[in-house]
């Protein structure tokens, strides 16, 4: 089947009549593994920068250079 690719998603099932108990029980554990997975459980909130921070991008115009005699031939 060549249906596989982008935007595709193809979801397979564990079809185990024999206990219903056990499958819900796995379901609970899943979901609790899912959370405990979570990568943003992790972020340092102390160390976010602000989204308006992030945009800023340098400004034409005036610049401050250390070197004087750029524009002076001596």
């Amino acid at each position: 089947m060549d249906d596989k690719g982008k935007g595709k998603l193809i979801e397979e099932f564990d079809h185990d009549d024999d206990d219903s108990s056990d499958h819900c029980e796995s379901e609970l554990s899943s979901v609790d593994s899912d959370l405990t997975d979570d990568p943003l459980a992790k972020v340092d909130l102390d160390n976010m920068v602000p989204s308006k921070t992030r945009r800023c991008t340098a400004q034409p115009g005036f610049h401050i250079s250390n070197d004087r005699n750029q524009g002076s031939g001596a």
